[in-house]
């Protein structure tokens, strides 16, 4: 047993594990690494904040875009680590579209050789869909299976700090008289609802509804701002929410033409209860947890990756 501790082979084999192990941590010390956002790359990024937002991006503005810039590149090194690319169908598609546009003929012999070829070409890194995708699949995967539970006490808490978003949409009950657009033309229309609100004023009902038959009717009873949005479009269905409760106004602008309104109730606006709205609390709540879990993990995942300076 002595003999074969001090033998040649066994020093030879420990020394060889020794390097084995200390170039495997290396290695994995430089997996866990990206790089950092470049001079060039903050410049870029600056550019198009001031693009698309018509202003310089102060210093607070660009710190942010390029921690969100880093995180996307930990996050795909991090999909890349866990082998999605050669996974998913989604990406493996866009790759072999990259490899056909590049050989710009039809491709010949196996899939795969391809994809390998274009993964060699950094396209996995460099591809904006392909990152986009890696993104989202290691965020569907770190939340895979993260569900809580929440107390009947915290969805009172919840519904009891937020129950003015909560509130049942304002409904209204109409009657109008419709002068259409295509009897004689907007403007002829026109004139002839603004003739009907001046002998309204002065008492003449009877000579004041001479307009055209509606499809929907002339009484309209109590629906929301969304509802009256899709008949009359979006002026009308603004325009009657600040009316005065019986009395007769306009005229107001449709889609189908001009129209003399009055107001015939309004709903008064309160919360719905709670028991209508406990379930959709809980989803609430569940993506408000999601979306803490998965920040947390984001942030893990940066320091993994951590660039040393």
């Amino acid at each position: 047993m002595l003999k074969f501790i001090y033998s040649p082979l066994l020093h030879f084999l420990m020394i060889g594990l020794f390097i084995f192990v200390v170039a495997g941590m290396d290695g994995d010390s430089h997996q866990h690494m990206v790089e950092p956002i470049s001079s060039e790359e903050i410049a870029q990024l600056a550019a198009e904040w001031q693009l698309q937002q018509g202003q310089v991006a102060d210093k607070k503005i660009l710190a942010a875009l390029m921690q969100e810039q880093l995180l996307e590149r930990v996050m795909v090194a991090e999909a890349i680590a866990r082998g999605f690319h050669l996974q998913d169908s989604v990406v493996r598609q866009r790759l072999l579209l990259n490899m056909q546009f590049i050989e710009s003929e039809v491709m010949q012999g196996d899939e795969q050789y391809h994809i390998d070829q274009a993964i060699a070409l950094g396209m996995v890194e460099s591809d904006l869909v392909v990152r986009r995708r890696m993104v989202q699949l290691l965020e569907q995967n770190l939340m895979l299976g993260e569900v809580v539970m929440f107390s009947d006490r915290q969805i009172e808490q919840y519904y009891d700090q937020h129950k003015s978003s909560f509130i049942k949409e304002t409904k209204i009950a109409l009657e109008h008289v419709f002068f259409a657009a295509d009897n004689g033309g907007t403007e002829v229309a026109f004139q002839r609802s603004q003739a009907a609100i001046k002998a309204l004023s002065g008492g003449n009902v009877a000579g004041a509804l001479n307009g055209e038959m509606f499809i929907h009717g002339q009484h309209l009873p109590l629906q929301t701002e969304r509802q009256y949005r899709r008949i009359f479009g979006g002026d009308f269905s603004r325009a009657i929410q600040s009316l005065t409760l019986s009395q007769w106004s306009g005229p107001i602008a449709s889609s189908f033409g001009w129209h003399v309104v009055k107001l015939k109730e309004r709903s008064v606006e309160q919360p719905k209860p709670l028991s209508e709205v406990a379930a959709e609390i809980v989803v609430i709540l569940q993506e408000q947890w999601q979306q803490q879990r998965l920040y947390h993990k984001q942030q893990a995942l940066l320091q993994h990756y951590a660039h040393p300076r």
